[in-house]
């Protein structure tokens, strides 16, 4: 007595289908997941007044190739792309950062002033915001700038921006009192942009970020300014690198989560793709079944494959070509009432004269000789003897009907 299935195959597959999609779930969020990276804090994750968000975005619309970087970030710089160090906040973000070896040539340094609380019921939005202390904003600023020392001013100003064209929109603008930068956007009150060279790294120092922050980004031609800035610092070519790791979001390399990502994922993609073509053709056909050939097959055509066959198995090409040939000579003498006393060579040479007039392109007689001749390896001269016993059958059509 057989025992019932406690399940149908239907339900058996939608089992397993569920359960890979809860495995394939888990495993993206194992290498996905993150703890509440970006928070509201000023970071190129954050969507908050003072994050960097909108900036991002903005250069990848413009299509400037943009990455925000959580590890080895001066390494992925080098000499070709702009390194971008926005409101630092660890204390030894320039070692860790602006020394790393190798070093990037070209740096953007972004100095902070704003700090704030995110809202609990809106974790991405700012609760309270305030200045840092401008002892803090100097101490990051004479990390490469000694002499230097912060300046906040009211606005509005009169700038200065050379070939940048637009002017900047900022509310309580925070500059620069230094003698070591060459001043790129400046006003009588201090510097806004400048720039200066450090043990071999040109470093661009901007000392409010409210131009390139989300809540600034809107105001004014800030928009139009941070595109020409950026176009302007990085290498020709070269894309814009957010560096992360100063914010405190560093992360090892993960080898699962570059194969998933551009350009590692489109070969892996191929790869399980071709595992289940393979595995489906081993598990199941495609279509019905064809049906088995009978062992015997009967018909007069088959008769005739198979006497072929043997015929050119036993090397009994060239006797059969001769029979055709005098099979031909008789059909052909008979159709043109060829007299009957004639026989042998007397018959071939009458043939050859009525085909002569009949305008035929070959003689019967090279035809019959070459037919009557013995030699060759038996099974492998077929196609010559095909080729023969064409032409006579061509012959007996033009003497027949005419050319």
């Amino acid at each position: 007595m057989s025992q019932a299935q406690p399940y149908s195959a239907k339900t058996v597959y939608w089992l397993l289908a569920v359960g890979v999609l809860s495995f394939a779930g888990a495993a993206y969020f194992m290498v996905y997941s993150e703890s509440d990276v970006g928070a509201a804090k000023a970071n190129a994750f954050s969507y908050s007044a003072i994050g960097h968000k909108a900036v991002v975005e903005t250069l990848r619309e413009v299509e400037i190739p943009v990455l925000v970087s959580r590890v080895g970030s001066a390494a992925k710089a080098g000499d070709s792309s702009l390194l971008v160090v926005a409101e630092p906040r660890l204390e030894n973000w320039y070692e860790e950062t602006l020394d790393a070896a190798p070093f990037a040539a070209t740096i953007l340094l972004v100095l902070p002033k704003w700090d704030g609380f995110k809202d609990e019921a809106r974790p991405h939005w700012l609760r309270l915001a305030g200045m840092v202390p401008r002892k803090y904003v100097e101490s990051v600023l004479r990390s490469v700038d000694r002499g230097g020392a912060v300046l906040r001013v009211a606005g509005p100003l009169d700038w200065t921006t050379g070939s940048l064209g637009a002017e900047p929109t900022i509310a309580y603008p925070q500059l620069l009192d230094s003698d070591a930068l060459e001043p790129v956007i400046w006003s009588d009150q201090g510097i806004l942009l400048g720039v200066l060279v450090h043990d071999g790294q040109t470093i661009w120092i901007l000392s409010d970020p409210d131009i390139l922050s989300n809540h600034g980004l809107g105001q004014g031609d800030n928009a139009v300014l941070t595109l020409r800035l950026f176009d302007m610092l990085r290498p020709a070519g070269g894309a814009v690198i957010f560096d992360e790791a100063v914010h405190g979001y560093w992360q090892p390399p993960n080898l699962w989560r570059a194969l998933l990502e551009l350009p590692f994922v489109v070969p892996v993609f191929l790869a399980l793709a071709t595992v289940l073509i393979v595995a489906w053709a081993a598990t199941a056909r495609f279509g019905s079944p064809l049906p088995a050939r009978p062992p015997f097959i009967s018909g007069k055509t088959t008769l005739i494959e198979n006497t072929a066959s043997l015929l050119r198995f036993g090397g009994f090409g060239s006797a059969i070509l001769k029979r055709y040939a005098d099979a031909t000579l008789r059909d052909v003498a008979d159709r043109l009432n060829a007299p009957r006393k004639l026989e042998g060579a007397a018959l071939i040479a009458w043939v050859d004269r009525v085909g002569t007039r009949r305008g035929a392109q070959r003689k019967f007689k090279d035809l019959y000789d070459r037919a009557s001749e013995r030699g060759g390896h038996a099974r492998r001269d077929g196609p010559r003897l095909a080729r023969l016993a064409r032409r006579l059958y061509q012959w007996k059509r033009e003497v027949i009907d005419g050319s």
